[in-house]
């Protein structure tokens, strides 16, 4: 393991159940930075702080697999693998929990399992964003378009087309 991020399990709730009658539980994850304080007895002192966190739900049953999901019974301030990752996704609209108003948002963050240098953790970022209804494959698309009409030589072929042709 080289830099991969490690994640702790900060909170969780008691167990609750679902519209189904399915236990779950909302567990919060945070990642975990240096800050250095002064107290007052010990002096200028190195603490863990919280730099980003995020929640799931992790249910006793799975619905996918029938199996227990990750982190249902880990110890509260265990470290794990993982980040918590944030992506652009289609717009959806959410309540707002301060103004009780719908808004509309384009971005998404969830905690994310598994070794951050390894070279298949973005598919685990994409499976984690579906079992969210998140869908990321249409960035794929986007960063294709993107590179088509960055591509030189679609540029230069556009510089050589006849700009006083007119169109009917």
């Amino acid at each position: 393991m080289k830099n991969s991020n490690l994640i702790q399990k900060i909170a969780e709730t008691p167990v609750k159940q679902d519209k189904n009658g399915k236990n779950y539980k909302t567990i919060t994850f945070a990642t975990i930075g240096k800050d250095i304080v002064e107290h007052p007895a010990l002096g200028k002192i190195v603490v863990d702080s919280p730099v980003k966190q995020s929640s799931i739900n992790v249910y006793e049953e799975s619905y996918l697999n029938g199996k227990q999901d990750f982190g249902y019974n880990l110890a509260l301030k265990s470290f794990v693998m993982g980040d918590i990752i944030t992506r652009k996704v289609p717009e959806y609209t959410i309540e707002d929990k301060t103004t009780l108003q719908e808004r509309v948002v384009s971005s998404y963050t969830t905690v994310v399992f598994g070794d951050t240098d390894s070279e298949s953790f973005e598919l685990e970022v994409k499976k984690a964003f579906q079992s969210k209804g998140h869908n990321l494959d249409y960035l794929t698309v986007q960063a294709e378009i993107k590179a088509e009409t960055l591509n030189p030589v679609a540029v230069e072929t556009a510089s050589e087309l006849d700009l006083d042709y007119k169109f009917n």
